[in-house]
């Protein structure tokens, strides 16, 4: 059951609190998914015949990982994607997450002007 407790005129949600939050990063997490789930399908994009395995989306983003790395992205560089619901859009994400760079989501829908404006506020360095 969800409470609504409200806190100085404003609320926020009490979910599930009989079990502890995994006190894990999310690289530690997907190592444990890859070796326990390893072989299990973790992503579909049926409109364009995507269905990979755990295996096989963690190696994407390792080898994704790998070419932020070798150009000098590192831990709390700002990282943008301009894409729409795609599967490579997972791989940016899991990837940054890997080397501790921070995604940053960029609307497609943007005009020019929007773009240079939320790269410059933001300061992506890729």
């Amino acid at each position: 059951m969800v409470q609504i407790a409200p806190i100085e005129g404003l609320a926020h949600v009490i979910g599930d609190t009989s079990r502890r939050l995994l006190d894990v990063t999310l690289p530690e997490f997907f190592d444990y998914t890859l070796r326990k789930y390893g072989h299990c399908e973790a992503v579909v994009f049926s409109q364009f015949g995507i269905r990979w395995t755990y295996a096989e989306l963690l190696k994407k983003c390792d080898d994704f990982a790998a070419g932020l790395l070798s150009l000098g992205i590192y831990k709390g560089d700002r990282v943008g994607i301009w894409s729409p619901n795609r599967a490579e859009w997972i791989i940016a994400q899991i990837a940054t997450a890997r080397i501790g760079a921070i995604l940053v989501n960029i609307n497609p829908a943007y005009k020019a002007t929007e773009l240079e404006y939320c790269v410059n506020k933001v300061g992506l360095k890729v």
